[in-house]
């Protein structure tokens, strides 16, 4: 008994009215969320479109109701390889951090490494052994056009490899583009790509590399799902420069709405 009389309440009562209220709240907002357009019902139990999540929520009844909905703009996955001709310390700056969302190593102030032929390199801060530096960025701002490709889902491994072979990408860092980029494309029926020029990727991030590099190949996918029958007026791409000297390659992609 309390002082003022009133019964202390069992410790399993007071965690039971918590979940209830938690439930409640959780089935409120998923169900706003839904009245209000912000997800829709996923024929897919397992899958949402390109470019969006999963949600789902316990309504009042004990209903669970799940749907899709969009995720900002994002730049997914760029990252960056590089093969001096001999061992070398190698700075790597980007242009304008502030639109950095995730990297690793951690970017601070730019990444120093330890740089050797084969494309192997040493964080000099951490000492760790690396492939390459990987970071993702927001607001691409890049825009879906006349011109690109519509590429069918079950076709997509096959149009990767021959695009991504023009663009200059050898075959390890192809496989790893497309083991990327690969199950978002076959989920759906069909896509339109289109690949970024390199002033477009310049203008939304500069890479500034030390010693300078003797060739730079940078590569960047815009990615949305199609509608069948959707035309555009194919894209000529410019062929890749031969590796010369110090190369440095960077891939990377941008999922955006449906086209």
């Amino acid at each position: 008994m309390m002082k003022n009389g009133t019964k202390k309440m069992s410790r399993g009562k007071i965690i039971a009215i918590v979940v209830g209220v938690i439930t409640a709240v959780v089935g409120v907002t998923v169900a706003v969320l839904a009245m209000n357009g912000f997800f829709e019902e996923s024929e897919d139990e397992e899958r949402c479109p390109l470019g969006q999540y999963r949600v789902c929520g316990i309504l009042g009844g004990g209903e669970e109701v799940c749907g899709c909905y969009s995720d900002p703009d994002v730049v997914l996955k760029p990252i960056i390889y590089l093969y001096p001709e001999t061992e070398t310390e190698v700075s790597v700056r980007l242009g304008l951090p502030e639109k950095l969302t995730v990297s690793y190593p951690k970017y601070e102030d730019g990444w120093k490494v330890l740089a050797k032929p084969d494309g192997s390199l040493k964080d000099l801060k951490t000492g760790r052994e690396l492939y390459s530096l990987y970071w993702e960025g927001e607001d691409g701002g890049f825009e879906i056009t006349d011109e690109g490709f519509v590429v069918r889902g079950e076709e997509a491994a096959e149009f990767l490899e021959e695009k991504l072979a023009i663009l200059g990408l050898n075959e390890r860092e192809a496989e790893e583009f497309i083991i990327y980029w690969l199950p978002r494309m076959q989920a759906n029926e069909f896509n339109y790509v289109r690949f970024a020029t390199e002033a477009e990727i310049a203008e939304y991030m500069p890479l500034e590399v030390v010693p300078k590099p003797d060739t730079v190949i940078r590569i960047l996918m815009i990615l949305a799902e199609a509608e069948a029958g959707a035309s555009v007026k194919e894209q000529v791409l410019v062929p890749a420069p031969a590796r010369e000297g110090f190369t440095v390659v960077e891939w990377g992609g941008n999922a955006l709405e449906k086209h």
